[in-house]
C-alpha cells in the first residue's frame, strides 16, 4: 500500500507540471535556414527561426529575450508538436519531428531599446540572420559604420555557415532632418546636405584651405553630410577641435559624396577635402579615357620612329 501510495502520490506531482515545460532539452540543436528578425516602428520585435525538416527532436535557442505568442507550424502551415525549454522563461523549443521545414515564430520584448532618438539593438547569434526595419529607415549604423538601405528592406548577417558569427550592434532612427545649406562660390552656388538629430545652425566653406566647417553642440551624435564633389571633392579629412576623428565615405555617384561621422564631444568639425572649388573641372571616367587616347596618340604621332 505504501509503494501504490509513493507511486500516486508521483502521477498527481508529474500531471501538477505543465508537459510542454522542461528543464533539460532533448534532442541535438536544429539546422538552422535562416532567423529572420522584424522591427516594427513602435519597437515591437517579431522573430522567425526557419529549420530544416527535423527527422528526430532538436533544440532550438530562442532569441535573449521575453519570448510571447510562440508558435510553431510546417512549411504547409500545419502544426507540429513541440516542447519549451525553461521554467521561469523560455529559451528555447524542442521540435520533436516533422515531414517538412518548420517554423518557430514569436514575438519579442527587452531587446530593442530607444534612447535619445535612437532605436538600438545588441545582437549576437552563431547563425545567419536577415533583420527587416520598418519603411522609411534609409540610413542605420552596424557597430558604428553607416550602411544606406536606398530600396533594401534589410541587411543580412551571416554566421557559422560563413565560418563567423553575427555580432550587430544596430542604431537606427526616424524621420532624421536634413538641412541644406546653400554654399556660394564666385558666381556658383552648391548645397550642401546636412543629416543630423543635433542642431546645427551654419556651415562655412573655406575655399583656399579645401575646408568645410561648423560646430556641433551635442556629443555622440551622428553627423551625415552629402557633399557636392565640384564643391569638395573626396576623400576627406574630419578633425574635432584639431584632433583627427574617424569618419566613414560610405557612398558616393557622380555628383554627391556621402560622408558620416559621429563626434565623441562637442566642439569645431573641420572637413577637409583634396582639391576645391574651381582648382579643376569634374572629370568623368569616359572624359578621362578619351583623353588618355587622345594623349597617346599624340605622343606616337610626333615621337621618332
Amino acid at each position: 500500500m505504501k509503494i501504490l501510495a509513493y507511486i500516486v502520490m508521483a502521477l498527481v506531482i508529474t500531471s501538477l507540471i505543465p508537459t510542454v515545460y522542461a528543464q533539460i532539452a532533448i534532442g541535438q540543436p536544429a539546422q538552422h535556414k535562416l532567423i529572420t528578425i522584424n522591427l516594427g516602428k513602435d519597437g515591437d520585435v517579431h522573430v522567425i527561426h526557419e529549420i530544416n525538416r527535423p527527422r528526430s527532436p532538436v533544440n532550438v535557442e530562442t532569441i535573449d529575450g521575453i519570448v510571447s505568442n510562440l508558435n510553431v507550424i510546417d512549411t504547409e502551415g500545419n502544426s507540429v508538436e513541440f516542447g519549451v525549454t525553461g521554467i521561469e522563461s523560455t529559451s528555447g523549443v524542442t521540435i520533436f519531428s516533422a515531414q517538412n521545414d518548420v517554423l518557430v515564430e514569436y514575438d519579442l520584448d527587452d531587446v530593442l531599446f530607444f534612447k535619445d532618438g535612437i532605436w538600438t539593438m545588441d545582437y549576437f547569434n552563431l547563425e545567419t540572420t536577415k533583420i527587416i526595419f520598418p519603411d522609411n529607415i534609409d540610413l542605420l549604423f552596424v557597430n558604428d559604420s553607416p550602411i544606406l538601405l536606398h530600396d533594401a528592406k534589410g541587411i543580412t548577417c551571416y554566421g557559422k555557415s560563413h565560418s563567423t558569427a553575427c555580432d550587430a550592434f544596430i542604431e537606427y532612427m526616424f524621420d532624421e532632418p536634413t538641412k541644406s545649406f546653400n554654399v556660394k562660390w564666385e558666381n556658383k552656388n552648391f548645397v550642401v546636405g546636412v543629416t543630423t538629430l543635433t542642431d546645427i545652425s551654419s556651415i562655412i566653406f573655406d575655399q583656399p584651405n579645401k575646408k568645410i566647417s561648423f560646430d556641433v553642440n551635442e556629443e555622440k551624435q551622428f553627423i551625415t553630410l552629402i557633399i557636392p564633389l565640384e564643391l569638395l571633392w573626396k576623400p576627406y579629412e574630419v578633425y574635432l577641435d584639431g584632433e583627427k576623428i574617424l569618419k566613414h565615405e560610405f557612398f558616393s555617384n557622380e555628383t554627391h559624396s556621402w560622408l558620416n561621422f559621429r563626434p565623441a564631444t562637442t566642439g569645431a568639425i573641420d572637413i577637409i577635402g583634396t582639391t576645391v572649388v574651381p582648382e579643376f573641372p569634374i572629370l568623368t571616367p569616359l572624359v578621362i579615357g578619351i583623353a588618355i587616347v587622345i594623349a597617346l596618340q599624340l605622343k606616337n604621332k610626333f615621337n621618332p620612329h
